[in-house]
């Protein structure tokens, strides 16, 4: 799955800092059932079992335990029940999982800029 070019910025803030970054699409599937066509083949091969649709019952996203972002996917998260978590209090653990690891990739990005405009 090719990556989108960016659009758009959402911001992560806390008490004391405020970072952007950079995205094509946010989205917020709520249900037990969230609608999966905007994305290629429905999903098919972003599942547990790459031959099937990714469900939230029997086919959840094959995502990084840590990260929550998809193994076949890079930069696609998902949380809930659609990363194989089927009760509500862990939404708030991958929730965080993500977000953290989009705000490493953020920090890493900007280190690696500023090291290279040095560089020059």
């Amino acid at each position: 799955m090719e990556k989108c070019p960016f659009v758009s910025q959402v911001r992560l803030m806390n008490d004391t800092s405020c970072n952007v970054v950079k995205v094509s699409v946010v989205l917020a599937l709520i249900g037990a059932q969230p609608d999966l066509k905007f994305l290629p083949q429905a999903g098919a091969g972003l599942g547990v079992k790459k031959d099937v649709p990714v469900t939230s019952r029997s086919n959840p996203f094959d995502v990084d335990p840590f990260s929550y972002e998809c193994m076949s996917a890079s930069g696609l998260y998902a949380i809930g029940s659609l990363a194989g978590d089927n009760f509500v209090r862990f939404v708030h653990g991958g929730a965080l999982a993500f977000t953290s690891h989009v705000h490493k990739q953020q920090t890493l990005r900007k280190a690696a800029e500023t090291e290279e405009a040095v560089e020059l």
